[in-house]
């Protein structure tokens, strides 16, 4: 769950709908683990459970925090201010998460400012106020290509100052288990 792991809320919200997703219409999820195990010799109950809870907490994270990806390839904007907003590095300066995106992209830009390369900066702010990497290549006078790789650096490199200490990542997917 990464930096949601932090949230009771979250963690309360993610137990709720896998308890409803298994017992809604009459147990239906709950009877996809019979079909799954024989399909997957060896494997467990607990195998099959684990698979379930690691899709919903993906399907949730997904849901709170935005995509992975934009459909063309780029990181989420969304998902960067979010995991920004979120992490403990926020608390270790001394201000609150902000209430808006906006606020939460200026504040990610002077973090930007201290930990990135004046082309990465310049890419990833343009990023931020919604260039596509055509955009920002032309504004910067590179390829698209260039600028799609200039803002997956820098996201990169920010993603990785604000990372959770204890090193937990987002729940990345699992094999389909039917549920």
């Amino acid at each position: 769950m990464g930096a949601l792991a932090r949230s009771e809320d979250d963690i309360h919200n993610v137990v709720a709908r896998l308890v409803e997703k298994i017992g809604d219409d009459n147990g239906h999820a709950l009877q996809t683990y019979l079909p799954w195990r024989r399909n997957n010799r060896g494997k467990t109950f607990g195998d099959w459970i684990r698979i379930v809870t690691a899709n919903a907490i993906r399907d949730y994270v997904r849901e709170k925090v935005g995509p992975r990806q934009s459909p063309d390839g780029t990181p989420s904007p969304k998902r960067l201010l979010n995991e920004f907003a979120s992490s403990t590095l926020i608390d270790e300066q001394g201000g609150r998460p902000p209430f808006t995106a906006a606020e939460t992209a200026r504040q990610l830009l002077e973090f930007a400012h201290a930990n990135l390369p004046l082309d990465q900066l310049s890419a990833l702010r343009l990023w931020l106020q919604g260039a596509t990497p055509d955009e920002i290549g032309h504004q910067l006078g590179i390829t698209s290509i260039e600028a799609g790789r200039l803002v997956r650096a820098g996201v990169a490199v920010i993603r990785r100052r604000f990372a959770p200490a204890d090193g937990s990542e987002n729940v990345d997917d699992e094999s389909d288990c039917g549920a």
